[in-house]
């Protein structure tokens, strides 16, 4: 992609898939197979919150939770982290210059169980 976020090389985001995403996007794209884009409308790129709005009327109707596209790439970050990839790791696939930016969208999502077992383990 000739734009990138940022306009720098470290704006590039590569985040691994699992088959069964790869599958899907695979679905998406014989929908629209000549775009570099996977989400278009008028052969654009969708815009942010005409995504999220898409989103939210798809998460209705299969009755989940909402989350935007935001805040699914905290939680994702979050997860991630979590489960053992490190910050310079998720800084490079989330395309952000300093790990501050990084460090911005992890958040603590330890059960009160987890952080009570961590305890346990440590001052035992």
């Amino acid at each position: 992609m000739e734009d990138i976020k940022g306009h720098q090389s470290k704006g590039r985001r590569s985040i691994p898939l699992v088959p069964a995403a790869k599958a899907i996007l695979k679905q998406v794209r014989q929908i629209n197979p000549n775009s570099e884009f996977i989400f278009t409308r008028n052969k654009q790129p969708l815009a942010t919150v005409t995504f999220n709005r898409r989103l939210k009327k798809y998460c209705e109707e299969l009755g989940i939770e909402y989350r935007s596209s935001h805040k699914i790439r905290f939680s994702t970050a979050s997860i991630m982290f979590k489960n053992g990839i490190n910050e310079t790791e998720l800084s490079r696939m989330l395309g952000h210059t300093t790990l501050n930016m990084t460090r911005h969208y992890l958040r603590n999502i330890s059960t009160q169980e987890e952080t009570a077992e961590k305890m346990r383990t440590i001052l035992t």
